[in-house]
């Protein structure tokens, strides 16, 4: 799938950072779809906004010289303390978007725009406004044609429903003026019409499924859950051991376990997201599968105990060892977790890691 999108759907969302666009960039990066957009849109949105801040910068200082005539000593305002900072949206977009194709509108003949305007033809309206639309709509059309696109859905989503729609209670489709664009190009690929990102995002996308972006949290999560992991096997009780070890002997004769190390030589591997969930707030409950490859524990125990249960445990252990009362127990292990935690979309942080299944393959 590729999904376009125009300038107006930038609009107060500047930065890119409300649950629509949350979603839309998940969805992007978890199912490899591709982001394109117009060269013309990067630049009327940039323009929009460094704009709006222009604007806003004049009433400030409008107040500022009215603060001045009402206050007898010195009122001082530098726009440099504010903290503005350039507007680049293009490197916003790579920095959330794995997969962003810009075309641009450089070789749209600028005849086939007049001829256009001359007869009132979408996305051009009355008065011959929409001269921007219309470049962009002619170079998104020379965009498929040139990819050759015909089998992978192409999504449109405008918020100028006017200019290249027709709405007809909850049905969108392409005003009769476009659909003629598609059969004069050859235009075969389904291409779909949203009248806002709000409506794709509730009528498409899975908002459990995707309600993170499984490809920039990867390393993350997989920091967290093996770090984790560790410390779960440090913090085995001797039920746990024998559980896991399949033998009783820790429930039944060692009596205290005095510590556990962990060492992990090869980290992590076969990582997978089984499951997410939106809950309340920014909560999302998240379950998750992995392995560590090559796992050394060491187990610390009375050398009592270890007198007590020799023979067994050599038959458990591949190396034991004694000194100053405490025996050594050690084996190679590779832990295979399912394992579930809560991730904080909002303040990114990950909490109330809990092991729901384990198995210690010898």
């Amino acid at each position: 799938m590729k999904i376009f999108l125009d300038t107006n759907v930038f609009y107060n969302n500047w930065f890119m950072t409300n649950a629509n666009f949350k979603y839309l960039f998940h969805f992007l990066n978890n199912e490899e779809h591709e982001l394109i957009i117009s060269e013309l849109v990067i630049q009327e949105v940039e323009n929009i906004r460094n704009r709006d801040v222009r604007s806003s910068l004049a009433e400030i200082k409008k107040s500022i010289n009215k603060l001045k005539k009402l206050n007898l000593s010195k009122v001082e305002y530098e726009s440099d303390t504010l903290g503005l900072k350039e507007y680049k949206l293009l490197p916003l977009l790579d920095e959330k978007v794995e997969s962003i194709h810009v075309f641009n509108y450089e070789n749209i003949a600028h005849k086939e725009v007049v001829n256009r305007a001359l007869i009132n033809k979408k996305p051009f309206a009355e008065g011959e406004k929409g001269y921007r639309d219309t470049l962009i709509w002619l170079s998104f059309l020379n965009y498929v044609s040139e990819q050759k696109i015909t089998d992978e859905e192409i999504v449109f989503i405008t918020e100028n429903s006017s200019d290249f729609f027709k709405v007809n209670k909850k049905e969108v489709t392409f005003h009769n003026d476009l659909i003629n664009d598609f059969e004069v190009n050859g235009i075969v690929a389904k291409i779909t019409p949203y009248t806002s990102l709000f409506d794709f995002v509730n009528s498409t996308i899975d908002q459990h499924d995707h309600a993170i972006d499984r490809v920039n949290m990867e390393w993350i999560l997989e920091e967290y859950v093996e770090s984790e992991g560790e410390r779960y096997l440090e913090n085995m009780t001797n039920s746990d051991l024998s559980e896991y070890l399949e033998d009783s002997i820790f429930d039944s004769k060692v009596k205290e376990i005095l510590e556990i190390r962990v060492d992990v030589w090869e980290g992590l591997e076969d990582p997978e997201i089984l499951q997410t969930t939106k809950m309340e707030g920014s909560d999302i409950y998240v379950s998750y599968s992995f392995n560590l490859r090559r796992v050394t524990l060491e187990i610390d125990i009375p050398e009592v105990d270890y007198i007590a249960n020799q023979s067994a445990l050599h038959k458990l252990f591949i190396d034991i060892d004694v000194s100053s009362g405490v025996a050594t127990l050690t084996t190679h292990v590779r832990p295979y977790f399912d394992v579930s935690f809560i991730y904080n979309d909002r303040k990114n942080t990950l909490a109330d890691y809990e092991v729901s299944q384990l198995w210690l393959r010898k």
